[in-house]
């Protein structure tokens, strides 16, 4: 990669994230593959960069960790520093991006969306399980029972509190409300008694 294309390089983020470059810069920037690896591996991690540090906001390419990574970027493809630095850099960026929970966690179902179905499922294989072993079948069935009806207000919470922030998340939910609901009909309308 020249001196002249790691300024290019350089400018290019910048005017991105200053919101001054052209409509098609950004897009054209991180589309066109490079003929010099180097320049692609940095083309590579900026066109990566909305998924290492997501925003959460369709309107933001990145987060404000991305931003402030691509800043930096920047700043090393202007220095004279030798581009083994460079890549160095961006391999660990894509490393600790991989191995930390950021904003990722906010996108997707997520480990709150998930709990939303797995929840009225494990209340209901405490409640099968139990009832098979005497000695726990009583205290084991009202335990899961308890688990299965408490889900149902969880889900339909998670459902009511993501929906404008996390649809992802919301969807899961409105899905585990309906294993819940289920569940829950089905231990009212048929009772477990051991």
């Amino acid at each position: 990669m020249t001196s002249g294309e790691r300024k290019a390089a350089a400018e290019t983020i910048r005017s991105f994230l200053d919101g001054k470059g052209g409509s098609h810069d950004w897009d054209e920037f991180i589309s066109v593959r490079k003929k010099d690896l180097n320049h692609q591996l940095v083309r590579d991690f900026c066109a990566d960069s909305d998924l290492l540090y997501p925003s959460g906001d369709d309107r933001r390419w990145c987060g404000n960790e991305g931003e402030a990574r691509l800043r930096e970027l920047a700043a090393l493809l202007d220095s004279r520093a030798p581009f083994n630095a460079i890549r160095r850099f961006m391999e660990e960026e894509r490393r600790r991006a991989a191995d930390e929970p950021t904003a990722v966690d906010a996108t997707g179902p997520g480990k709150l969306g998930h709990a939303t179905i797995t929840l009225p499922v494990c209340g209901v294989c405490v409640v099968f399980l139990s009832a098979l072993i005497p000695p726990l079948a009583r205290i084991g069935v009202q335990a899961g029972s308890a688990v299965v009806y408490v889900s149902v207000p969880f889900a339909a919470a998670v459902a009511v509190l993501s929906w404008k922030k996390n649809r992802d998340r919301a969807w899961t939910a409105i899905g585990g409300l309906g294993i819940a609901g289920f569940f829950a009909w089905q231990l009212l309308e048929n009772p477990i008694h051991p």
